[in-house]
């Protein structure tokens, strides 16, 4: 019988020769876990540095190569603009972290990411870790500076010095009586009561659920804005912009040119990120923010998700526009943004404008409670006229004394929570909202 190369990229040939390493079988089963089977994206990220680690080309490894080799970004692209690399990585490392905390409890061969790279080490549960094992969720990571290469893997952590394991053993003791304080301390603090917006988040973060945050992208705004185009980006065209030249008119010369999108998070949205870790019912094992290109149409099949920004600021939001009666939309030709009221009630207008007018400013805010897109969890949706219209409907989304009756009104009386729709309108000072007001609202009961 004549021998044959085995391909490292054919799935069966694979199975067969690495069948009896560890390693592939520990990444294995980190794959087919709970927390990492509805994430395909963690799954290649993961797998591939596991193979490329058994293949020895670790080399490999870098943050542009795995943009290109597992995200598919073209080879040119720029990793200090698109932070996919660095964000699985780090989304990784908790989802690695809490499977050895729950599923993973009794594996022997364990992984981890190092910081400041992306080889993947390889400890048993007797071994001494080079970082800790139970990575708290949520810890601040300090990833390579774009561009930065990272160093090859040391060869084994099976025999560090004896000095350093006493370090550690020390470090855990030091660790141990400052979470036995903080446990002490918060046994006998007085707890809060429940404030009457819990059931609103009761619903975006609800048990055994992921929730999604996408926030809006500021390059796509700059983009509609200053285009030439009619009409905004649809988002159809926005997700085709991940991968190919969009067309940007210059409105002097009248010259087109081929861009390349990229995408910008505002500091509202960073507010906005770090404000809902703070409602009770949030959850951090179950809590995932995505850029506005690393969003796909299914990670709205599943989970619950909160999306800021109307559609030409965060284009995600038109995958639910058919379900509510506002509609936020950017008018090129005026450049303005109005709210069109599908179905006006007595007293309301059929479109609300707001314009870059110092004689009239004016801007909306507006909140909606929709169906995720299998109708088993929910999505809220943050949108504004502009970034102080955004700011409008995240003051009056987490005032408890004005949110309070809306969610009163959307509970049914076995206590479930209805989808509903809220138009706000704010004056704006100085690049700030001043008193939010309630212009409309909509309450759809469940059927």
């Amino acid at each position: 019988m004549v021998a044959t190369e085995l391909d490292p990229e054919n799935s069966v040939d694979r199975a067969r020769a690495w069948s009896n390493d560890p390693r592939w079988s520990a990444a294995e089963r980190v794959a087919a876990s709970q927390n990492f089977t509805k994430s395909g994206r963690l799954n290649a990220f993961l797998l591939h540095i596991v193979r490329c680690t058994i293949e020895e080309r670790t080399r490999e490894l870098t943050e542009q190569q795995i943009g290109v080799k597992v995200f598919g970004r073209h080879p040119g692209y720029n990793p200090s603009e698109d932070n996919i690399v660095r964000t699985t990585a780090r989304q990784l490392r908790q989802r690695l972290a809490l499977y050895y905390q729950e599923e993973g409890f009794a594996e022997r061969t364990r992984i981890q990411v190092p910081r400041g790279g992306y080889v993947p080490i390889f400890v048993t549960a007797d071994e001494p870790a080079t970082q800790p094992a139970t990575d708290a969720p949520l810890s601040a990571d300090a990833d390579p500076e774009p561009g930065q290469e990272e160093a090859p893997p040391a060869k084994s952590s099976a025999h560090r010095p004896r000095l350093l394991m006493a370090w550690g053993g020390l470090a855990a003791l030091f660790l141990c009586a400052i979470l036995a304080l903080v446990v002490f301390r918060a046994a006998f603090r007085p707890q809060p009561n429940s404030l009457a917006t819990d059931a609103l988040w009761a619903e975006i973060f609800s048990p055994g659920r992921t929730t999604l945050f996408a926030p809006g992208d500021a390059g796509l705004n700059t983009y509609n804005i200053f285009s030439g185009r009619q009409q905004q980006l649809s988002l159809r065209e926005y997700i085709n912009s991940n991968h190919q030249p969009i067309q940007m008119e210059n409105l002097a010369s009248k010259q087109v040119y081929p861009i390349l999108m990229s995408a910008y998070t505002s500091l509202s949205d960073l507010k906005l990120a770090d404000r809902l870790t703070r409602v009770g019912p949030f959850r951090t094992d179950h809590y995932e923010i995505l850029g506005g290109q690393d969003v796909t149409t299914d990670s709205f099949r599943n989970a619950s998700a909160i999306l800021a920004g109307a559609p030409p600021y965060n284009p995600w939001v038109e995958l639910f526009d058919d379900k509510l009666n506002f509609h936020l939309v950017f008018d090129a030709l005026n450049r303005s943004m109005k709210v069109i009221n599908r179905h006006p009630q007595p007293g309301e207008q059929e479109t609300y404008v707001y314009q870059e007018d110092p004689e009239q400013r004016t801007g909306y805010g507006y909140i909606a409670l929709a169906d995720n897109m299998e109708g088993n969890g929910k999505v809220l949706l943050i949108e504004g006229t502009s970034m102080v219209g955004v700011d409008a409907a995240v003051s009056f989304l987490f005032d408890v004394e004005k949110m309070a009756p809306i969610v009163a009104r959307a509970r049914d009386s076995q206590g479930r929570l209805s989808n509903f729709e809220v138009l706000l309108q704010a004056p704006f000072l100085k690049s700030n909202a001043g008193n939010v007001s309630l212009v409309a609202t909509r309450f759809y009961p469940r059927e």
